[in-house]
């Protein structure tokens, strides 16, 4: 904030009225997130979030870890509960799991789930066991790669966030430039990652030159 603006909202605020200084919704308070006062109930809820997704059924929505983290909250409180408002709203995890419960995308992943299943005697799979062995398709065998990608940001964020209302920001992952990984997982014996021998990596170059470029990495 220059200091010609910040002598314009002290001001606003010293000599006007207070409404006038928060209309542009700059208001609020800094405090302490619910998982800075609670951060063993936040691990709790990630190894819930863990286990949950784990499961073959896609069943996990937002609405069941809010009732998690309400039921975890009265008890570790020893709080009895008297009505029916979560201590964690459906909206506060919305920009994570709520877009995924629209009628369109449950209609999409149930049938991109259906069609791997009723395919699943041509794919490479792993057997669920205390020693997993691979387990060769009998018909025609199909491969299947995914593509996998992570990020990696220095950790460095603030202790403490803007709270307005029952809103919050992201927590930022970190400052500065982060360090992007990719890869193709491949699923068959032979492999973890897909790589190309140096043959034919010389042969996609020539196709796609800017493989060779390594700006930025």
């Amino acid at each position: 904030m220059t200091n010609k603006t910040c002598h314009k909202w002290t001001n606003i605020l010293v000599n006007k009225y207070f409404d006038e200084f928060t209309i542009e919704e700059r208001g609020g308070k800094r405090g302490d997130s619910f998982c800075d006062c609670y951060p063993d109930l936040e691990l709790e809820a990630k190894q819930f979030v863990f286990e949950q997704c784990s499961k073959i059924e896609a069943t996990f929505t937002a609405g069941t870890l809010a009732i998690f983290i309400d039921n975890r909250f009265y008890e570790l409180n020893n709080l009895k509960k008297v009505d029916q408002r979560l201590v964690r709203s459906v909206k506060s995890f919305s920009p994570y799991f709520l877009g995924h419960e629209r009628e369109d995308a449950v209609k999409h992943r149930k049938e991109f789930v259906k069609y791997f299943i009723q395919r699943e005697q041509h794919f490479y799979t792993i057997t669920n066991n205390a020693v997993p062995q691979w387990k060769t398709p009998t018909p025609t065998p199909t491969i299947l790669l995914c593509h996998d990608e992570s990020a990696y940001n220095c950790g460095e964020i603030a202790a403490k966030r803007w709270i307005m209302s029952d809103n919050a920001p992201f927590y930022n992952k970190g400052r500065g430039r982060s360090i992007m990984c990719s890869d193709l997982l491949v699923m068959h014996p032979s492999g973890l990652f897909f790589s190309l021998a140096d043959k034919e990596y010389s042969e996609e170059l020539k196709k796609y030159s800017h493989l060779n470029d390594d700006y930025g990495i």
